[in-house]
């Protein structure tokens, strides 16, 4: 593998299987070198002004749907970001591209529910996120905010200390908490379908998802789990309208409560819940907290 010469490598280098947890490690010691090499001391974090520094240009654009943002090379380092996502969002997407020098694995083929990547490239994109993470929000900062354990209501205020979108500081939340939990972000939307296809075939063919008749519920949009959890949700699973996860979208107020969640694939019984409604672009987007045990 070889690194891009303008990315300080630290004596780092990755090992040749990127699917093992040295790959991890190694990932997180850089983003920590690169965040005191860029003398980030200060919160919230620049990730633009870590990018300056490695002599990236960066600037934001429309971009095709489902593409936050991509890294060209040539002549000089641009990271191109979507203008369509909030200023938070698109400075963890510049910390992401950031990374993919390093990683060595450049996705110059980004798709939009067309194609999938390749084991190789899924492996690239996750340690990339995992460094992007521990860059914008490191854990050890998460860690001494949160003091106690996590509670919903904390994350719009660790996501304006940290510069971090919502649901970013969901998942660095997660992370660092030392029992089984998963964080998921709901959304009100189609299930796609052989008629509708995708959110981008609804929008291309009716222009909004609303015009069809599939139907709508509120969904898995965004989910992590805390480490040594062998839980994976769908995209596609909904929540029941008699949970309180619901009732939190209904209400627009935050709400806890013991629910049922089969329907998202956990087994039958009632598990502690937190949500927390608000407002995304259009529409509105719920963000809950699990506890698995």
């Amino acid at each position: 593998m070889t690194l891009a010469r303008d990315e300080p490598p630290f004596g780092l280098t990755l090992p040749s299987d990127l699917f093992g947890d040295d790959a991890e490690c190694v990932v997180l010691d850089y983003a920590r070198r690169l965040a005191d090499w860029a003398g980030t001391s200060d919160f919230p974090r620049s990730m633009s002004a870590v990018a300056e520094k490695l002599k990236h240009r960066v600037s934001s654009a429309p971009l095709p749907v489902g593409l936050r943002g991509v890294r060209v090379a040539q002549p000089r380092p641009l990271i191109v970001t979507s203008d369509e996502e909030t200023s938070a969002a698109q400075e963890r997407t510049v910390a992401h591209e950031l990374f993919h020098p390093f990683v060595g694995v450049e996705h110059h083929n980004y798709t939009s529910g067309r194609g999938k990547l390749t084991s190789l490239q899924a492996r690239a994109e996750m340690l990339c996120d995992i460094g992007a993470a521990e860059l914008h929000v490191p854990a050890e900062e998460m860690q001494r905010q949160m003091r106690d354990a996590p509670a919903i209501r904390d994350v719009p205020r660790f996501a304006e200390y940290f510069g971090a979108s919502l649901a970013a500081t969901l998942r660095s939340m997660v992370a660092v908490t030392p029992f089984p939990i998963a964080g998921i972000t709901f959304e009100l939307r189609h299930k796609p379908t052989d008629r509708v296809p995708s959110a981008t075939g609804q929008q291309v063919l009716w222009g909004s998802p609303s015009d069809c008749d599939s139907p709508r519920r509120l969904r898995v949009h965004d989910w992590s789990v805390s480490r040594g959890v062998n839980v994976r949700f769908n995209r596609h699973q909904h929540v029941d309208e008699g949970t309180s996860i619901h009732g939190a979208y209904v209400s627009g107020v935050e709400t806890s409560g013991l629910d049922d969640l089969t329907s998202i694939g956990l087994p039958a019984r009632r598990y502690r819940t937190e949500s927390w409604p608000h407002r995304y672009k259009n529409s509105t987007r719920v963000l809950t907290l699990i506890w698995l045990a």
